[in-house]
């Protein structure tokens, strides 16, 4: 039996129904139609966005202009909102369509944008040259930080593109990752054992100050509810 590729508005909201009224989950109805787990997510997403008329087939592709399409995947990147967030905040069709974007800025294949009113984000320095010694301890920074890709950022004046490929590659292979092997082998980068100090010791001080802001934070909330308490 051939798989199923197209259904009507109607059997899509029976669909939606069935799952969203607890008869059955999204898992079994994409089991028992055939379809993809994320095919009944996205048909819940328009129903709850636009009713039936989000159920129905589009022939053409839905245009997004460029700044949307930039706050959509800072969104993501940086203010670390999930996908099925960012679709249903920006409206966008598909969840293959917000990947195509994010993979192409990640990979530097957008140029960025302007934002009238807010100037120019953060998330859109240059890329700049850098040593391995640079790129090593922007990595460790970045994740001594909990991967906040803007403080790295605005701290380094690099590019978003690079700061997350960085990352990225030290966490899958560590530091020999980093290395700039364009060209001869004889262009080897290399770091002294006091280099290696020097990054490492910034490392702990990055993890340190993390740290001791979230003991302030613990603190104050503490404070607060000792307040509270004593005034019930």
């Amino acid at each position: 039996m051939s798989k199923r590729t197209r259904f009507s508005v109607e059997e899509k909201h029976t669909a939606v129904k069935k799952c969203l009224q607890g008869e059955i989950s999204i898992n079994g109805m994409s089991k028992q139609l055939g379809v993809g787990f994320q095919t009944v997510k996205t048909w819940i997403r328009k129903w709850e966005l636009e009713g039936l008329s989000g159920l129905k087939e589009s022939h053409t592709n839905k245009k997004y202009k460029d700044e949307l399409k930039q706050k959509a995947v800072e969104a993501h990147l940086l203010n670390g909102d999930s996908m099925e967030k960012v679709l249903r905040t920006y409206h966008i069709s598909e969840i293959s369509v917000l990947k195509k974007w994010i993979s192409k800025y990640t990979n530097g294949e957008v140029i960025p944008l302007t934002n009238p009113g807010r100037g120019k984000s953060n998330m859109y320095y240059a890329g700049r040259k850098t040593t391995f010694k640079e790129r090593l301890e922007i990595a460790q920074f970045t994740i001594a930080h909990e991967k906040n890709y803007q403080l790295a950022i605005e701290t380094y004046q690099v590019s978003y593109n690079q700061v997350y490929s960085w990352v990225q590659k030290y966490q899958a292979s560590g530091e020999g990752a980093l290395q700039d092997r364009r060209g001869r082998s004889k262009h080897k980068e290399e770091l002294t054992e006091t280099d290696l100090l020097t990054l490492r010791i910034k490392e702990l001080e990055a993890q340190n100050e993390r740290l001791e802001i979230e003991n302030a934070i613990a603190k104050k909330l503490q404070e607060i509810e000792q307040k509270y308490q004593a005034f019930h």
